[in-house]
């Protein structure tokens, strides 16, 4: 039987909640591209200096994690309606740690290595939480 991408991952998410001891309702997982990020529940964007974040009026919060499975440390920032910088309350994270705050959707994030963005996303969710991991 022939299974594309999406259908795999869903065999693939399946396969790992039945292991014993895994969580027994495991988070959704789409591989962003190949490379150095997987995500769900948010929208990726290219490093941009002038970005700003677009909060619409009642948006909904929900959970975020950020996990660093890479060898060198992240600094995760927001952006408010000005465009300026926020460190995080978990950032930095160190090689195998992980962080999570309350951010409203339309909140825009990024991923810096050494000060500088490899990575920006807006939180853009249906549900209650989302997900980055840096590689």
């Amino acid at each position: 039987m022939k299974l594309n991408f999406k259908e795999m991952a869903v065999v693939v998410g399946l396969a790992v909640s039945l292991i014993p001891g895994a969580p027994t309702q495991a988070a959704p997982h789409v591989i962003a591209q190949p490379g150095p990020v997987d995500y769900s529940g948010v929208t990726l964007l290219p490093c941009a200096a002038n970005a700003v974040s677009v909060v619409k009026p009642g948006a909904s919060k929900v959970s975020l994690f950020v996990t660093n499975n890479s060898s060198t440390t992240i600094s995760v920032y927001w952006r408010n309606a000005d465009g300026a910088s926020k460190s995080v309350n978990f950032s930095p994270l160190s090689p195998g740690k992980s962080g999570s705050n309350w951010p409203q959707n339309g909140l825009l994030y990024e991923i810096r290595v050494g000060g500088t963005c490899r990575h920006m996303f807006a939180i853009n969710t249906n549900g209650n939480y989302a997900t980055v991991t840096y590689y």
